[in-house]
Formats: C-alpha cells, structure tokens, sequence
C-alpha cells in the first residue's frame, strides 16, 4: 500500500467506500484505480459494450454488463460510427444537423442492438453480499444521464455522497434531460455544485451541404481561435452540503466527504468539514489527530517541496484582513 492510499485508509476509518463509474469504457481514472488496488476502495463499472467488458474483466473489476436506465425494461442502443458517442437515447438529427461533430459522421448510427437494463436499486439488490450501498458516481452516458437519476429513491440520494457527471444545454439526442432539470433534481437532494467546466462546443461548419468555414462565408477553420462555438456539454461535480451530513450527526458519511473533498482537491473545505465535526463531537479527538495528520501527508505527497517551503514562509508574513 502506498503512503498516500494508507493516509486516505486513515480518514475513512472503518467505512467502506463504493465508487460506481457508469459509461466505464476507457476504465478508471489513475488515482481511482490506484486506490481500488490498494483495497481503499470498492469499485464497480457499468459498461454493455462485449470488448470493453472482456477487457475490464480481466484486470479485476466488478463490471455490470446491463445498461442502467430509470426502470428494468428492454431498449434500443445506437451503436454510433463514434464509439464514445453510442447512447440509449437517439441522435437528435434536428440539433445536430450542420455540426462539427455531425459534419465528420461522428453520430452517424451504424447499428441498432437491443439491451436489457437495470437499475440502480436492482444492481444493489443483485449484489448486496458485496456492497450495500453507493457513495459516489461517476457518469457519462451520452444524454441519458437524467433517467438512471429518475430510478434513486430516498435511501439511494441519502447514502449517495457525491456525483460527478456530464450534462447537455441541448437536447443532442433525442428526450435527453438537459441541465435545467439535472440541477434542481441533485440541489432538491441536498447536494451542491463544487465544480462546473465545459466539455465540449456546438459549433456550425454546414447549412444544407454549404460550408460555413469556406472562402465565400467564415473564411476559418473550425476549432481555429476565431470559432466560437455554443457551450453544449458541461462537467458538473456534485457533493452532498456539509452541513446537511454535518447535521445528522453520521461519523461515517463525515470521514466520506472529508475522503472525497481530499480526493478532488478540496482542501480547505476538507479542514473545515474536519474543524466543524470536532467542534460538536462527531469525531473523538483521537480520530480528529489521525484525520489531520493523514490529510497533511496526503497534501505534502500531491503538492511539490519548492511550493510547500514557498508558503510556509510566505505564510509567516500573511494577513488575512
């Protein structure tokens, strides 16, 4: 075990923690992997496509090979020229029309297949004797994002500590639930946005087989600095308010979000989360010492000795007022 998986270890304690990534097609990211193989985290992948399973498989992973949607039915998969772009959800020809993306055939439906799906609380049912419960979720579905939401009942939203997931400003596929609904459902549940940033742009190359960026029109090339483009896809990270956790007193959901504010960079809100439940006695003092011991490692291992030295002394002459 690394230093830096032992000090995450710390600040769990006890708890078990279970990263759910939906839409796993190139596998885990590197600090989530390294911490799966160091027994910190529990982690299961929801991919449907045969190669990408048979591949996650062999390196060890708990892979759920059902598409998840809001209810266990059997549905349509658009199987695109694009790979990254296959969904549940039907490209949507009117938006997508005279794009970038549409322009390089990227949507263009190969085949159709059809999936049996799951749901969440199925997937917990099925596979109670290894995890009781979901503490994060990593999604990326291609617009079908807002119906596997729709399937989580209160127990799922409670226990749930965090969510990071892609959301569309335009119906891209066809009844895809943009960010207009995403975002009260996660804030009516208690979460808050830590983190939004633009994945992708619409941008305009046609209109009827026209180009848009020839000499007679634009005269640039898309994705040259003068083409704008229309944000279409954001990254959102959603976590559960600390003092929502805070208040109900739950040790267990306390040493999760520190966990998760350290994982994701969050520093100063991992302290206060960390000074807050000391200050009303949901950590012993012993715990709190092992906490912030843990924490400081984990931040001397990621940042370099040149920046820490750098604000240490710098910080011996800063005011905040």
């Amino acid at each position: 075990m690394t230093p830096i998986s032992k000090a995450y270890k710390n600040i769990l304690g006890e708890s078990d923690f279970v990263y759910l990534d939906i839409g796993a097609r190139s596998g885990p990211s590197k600090k989530i992997k390294e911490l799966f193989d160091d027994n910190i985290i529990k982690l299961i992948l929801v991919e449907f496509e045969r190669e990408e399973i048979k591949r996650l498989k062999e390196q060890g992973y708990i892979v759920c090979e059902k598409p998840l949607w809001s209810e266990l039915t059997q549905k349509d998969v658009y199987q695109t020229k694009n790979k990254s772009r296959s969904s549940l959800l039907k490209p949507n020809q009117e938006v997508i029309d005279g794009s970038f993306y549409a322009d390089r055939n990227f949507y263009e439906v190969e085949k159709i297949i059809q999936k049996k799906t799951t749901t969440l609380k199925e997937l917990l049912s099925e596979n109670q004797n290894k995890f009781k419960q979901i503490d994060f979720i990593k999604i990326d579905v291609q617009g079908a994002e807002g119906y596997i939401f729709q399937s989580f009942d209160s127990e799922i939203w409670n226990n749930l500590i965090g969510c990071k997931t892609e959301t569309f400003t335009n119906k891209l596929y066809e009844d895809t639930q943009c960010l207009d609904i995403l975002i009260p459902q996660f804030y009516n549940n208690g979460f808050e946005i830590y983190d939004l940033k633009k994945g992708h742009s619409m941008m305009r190359t046609s209109f009827m087989n026209e180009k848009i960026y020839s000499e007679d029109y634009f005269q640039a090339r898309p994705n040259s600095r003068f083409y704008k483009g229309k944000d279409l896809v954001y990254d959102i990270l959603f976590l559960k308010s600390i003092d929502n956790i805070i208040n109900n007193k739950n040790t267990k959901q306390v040493r999760k979000i520190i966990f998760i504010l350290m994982l994701y960079g969050y520093y100063d809100f991992a302290f206060f989360t960390l000074l807050k439940s000391k200050k009303i006695k949901i950590l012993t003092e012993e715990d709190f010492t092992i906490i912030k011991k843990s924490m400081r490692k984990i931040i001397d291992t990621k940042l370099s000795f040149l920046w820490r030295d750098k604000e240490k002394f710098l910080l011996k002459i800063y005011k905040l007022i």
